[in-house]
């Protein structure tokens, strides 16, 4: 269990760098799109009133704008979740303790990295199995 726990925080690690790469090239491009004025004219252009004729153009591009932005965020937000949870989980690999294990569980789910979740589940597993094994052989 302890080698399976070493591997997979491992793998999550790697996937959690790679993961921030992605996530904050998409968060910069959202971003840049919500506060770009040549989207904001290519979305007027685009505004049908057939759809919902009581909102403006105008309104309209900034309700999209608007959310853009807010996606930019949330793609940054998740980028500084993976990036904790690579640095806790080449620690937890090295360290191998209890609590860095629950920390790798915990943003293993935060950070939509499973894989780190099931390396500190493995690793607690592993961690309880040689606490028990000691016991028995005092």
């Amino acid at each position: 269990m302890k080698t399976a726990s070493r591997i997979l925080l491992l793998v999550g690690a790697i996937l959690s760098c790679i993961e921030t790469f992605v996530y904050c090239i998409m968060g910069f491009i959202f971003i840049g799109m919500g506060s770009n004025p040549e989207v904001k004219e290519d979305l007027i252009k685009e505004y049908n009133p057939v759809n919902n004729p009581s909102v403006t153009p105008d309104e309209y591009a900034k309700t999209i704008q608007s959310f853009f932005v807010a996606l930019g965020v949330v793609f940054v937000i998740a980028a500084i979740l993976c990036i904790i949870n690579a640095i806790i989980a080449f620690v937890g690999r090295s360290k191998g303790n209890k609590p860095l294990m629950i920390l790798n569980i915990i943003f293993g789910f935060l950070s939509s990295c499973i894989i780190n979740a099931v390396g500190g589940i493995f690793g607690l597993i592993a961690k309880d199995n040689n606490t028990e094994t000691a016991l028995l052989n005092e």
